[in-house]
């Protein structure tokens, strides 16, 4: 498989089997900033305190801006995959763009195909692959391929959930482990790069326009990362 880089998404080319809904993501000017908690530093140079802000009937904390992204822009291609190089605010730019930020402001445009998205368009577009691969101990990996499947499409028949599974338990070749128990930390199940590759196949499945994946090679070796 080639990869062209540039930003975030995977589709068309890499998941040949599983027919995507091509969809072109360009964003200009993001700026993503957060209230956090003053502090100075005492006269001494010992540890900084917290800022305190006092009037008649009651004391506050005082707050400062933190300023997370400032004028970010790009563009994702349709049927590519694209990557974000960077030291920090990869999570955040990309849980701007599957409409996951309820805190802090957010400004700039995000389009999808030529038009505005706004969060509730970006949530149904996009399917998000967070670094924490959160999955129930007690059901086996084509369990929760096919929970995932049914929680997002109630009216799937059951040939249609069984090929979908099957197609992204093949792509992320889970064959062998996918009757297995997930496990966790008392009880043993699949190991850690079976997990990753587990919680890429949920969201695979869902035949989703685009996945937004966070560090999704992280605890793998090189071969399981090229797949």
């Amino acid at each position: 498989m080639k990869a062209e880089h540039s930003i975030v998404s995977v589709q068309g080319e890499i998941l040949e089997s599983i027919e995507l809904n091509l969809v072109h993501i360009s964003f200009n000017n993001l700026r993503y900033s957060v209230q956090v908690k003053s502090q100075v530093t005492t006269n001494n140079g010992g540890a900084p305190k917290k800022e305190t802000v006092f009037n008649k009937l009651s004391r506050k904390k005082a707050f400062s801006e933190k300023v997370i992204l400032n004028n970010v822009s790009g563009a994702f291609r349709p049927g590519k995959l694209t990557a974000i190089m960077g030291g920090s605010g990869k999570t955040s730019l990309l849980n701007i763009l599957s409409g996951r930020v309820y805190s802090g402001e957010v400004t700039g445009e995000i389009w999808a195909n030529g038009r505005k998205a706004n969060n509730g368009a970006l949530n149904l577009l996009s399917r998000f692959i967070s670094q924490d691969d959160v999955m129930l101990s007690t059901m086996t990996v084509r369990e929760v391929i096919e929970m995932s499947i049914k929680f997002r499409q109630k009216n799937i028949t059951k040939d249609e959930l069984t090929s979908r599974a099957d197609e992204a338990i093949s792509l992320l070749e889970l064959e062998r482990c996918q009757n297995t128990l997930i496990g966790d930390s008392i009880s043993k199940g699949i190991s850690g790069g079976e997990r990753k590759r587990v919680s890429i196949a949920m969201e695979l499945a869902t035949n989703s326009s685009v996945l937004l994946l966070d560090e999704p090679t992280s605890g793998l070796d090189i071969y399981t990362s090229l797949l």
